[in-house]
């Protein structure tokens, strides 16, 4: 991704943008700055990393010293981030277990193991469907 993002067609409006010179282009250039540098990756990792700490805790932080990040988030706000997600998730399970596609009948089981199945906002969704307790 961030040797697509480093392409002048993406970069350019960065620059002109940061021109401006007002609050905003702060936020530009540290966003230019995270595309030039390739951090990309690691700010996927540090998501992660968050994402799997909210999946048994409360809360978590986000650290990256690399972009001088540090932030607090609860399981709370986390779900409130991926509430347009979570919502098009429950739809489509739903859709399936309703018999909205052919053989959909056979879906009577799950297996959470790993990834986004273990949190909680998702696993809450996935016991309502297949009525877990």
């Amino acid at each position: 991704m961030s040797y697509i993002l480093n392409q002048n067609k993406y970069t350019t409006p960065l620059m002109q943008r940061i021109e401006y010179g007002d609050e905003a282009a702060v936020k530009f250039r540290r966003l230019y700055d995270l595309i030039k540098n390739n951090h990309s990756y690691l700010v996927f990792q540090c998501i992660k990393e968050l994402k799997a700490t909210l999946s048994d805790q409360e809360s978590a932080v986000l650290d990256i010293p690399e972009l001088d990040v540090e932030l607090l988030v609860t399981r709370n706000q986390f779900d409130s981030y991926i509430q347009e997600v979570l919502r098009k998730f429950e739809q489509s399970i739903f859709y399936l277990m309703k018999g909205g596609e052919p053989g959909a009948a056979r879906y009577t089981t799950r297996y959470p193991n790993r990834g986004s199945s273990l949190i909680p906002a998702v696993k809450n969704i996935l016991d309502a469907c297949f009525q877990i307790k």
